[in-house]
């Protein structure tokens, strides 16, 4: 059972380098990145005509937005926590 999961593993990884290889071959890191971002862009606009989309889009962008700005700051941060300031 090991060797098979092993040999699956390695079968995958193998996968991987090659079709990252040929999405890569010819095209530099910037330009890979400007052409996947495209093509997210391109994505999100063929399904933003379906309004639960948008709605589950705007709802997961609040959740991590706020998850994101709910963090306190570090130890060497001067900037205050206002959840442990005084409300009045």
């Amino acid at each position: 059972m090991v060797g098979y999961l092993q040999s699956n593993s390695e079968r995958y990884t193998r996968f991987c380098v090659i079709f990252t290889w040929i999405i890569t071959r010819g095209k530099s890191i910037t330009r890979l990145r400007k052409w996947f971002v495209n093509k997210l862009y391109k994505l999100f606009l063929e399904m933003s005509h379906f309004w639960i989309t948008q709605f589950l889009f705007i709802i997961i962008f609040l959740i991590f937005s706020s998850l994101f700005l709910m963090g306190t700051p570090g130890p060497k941060s001067k900037v205050p926590n206002l959840a442990l300031l005084p409300c009045c």
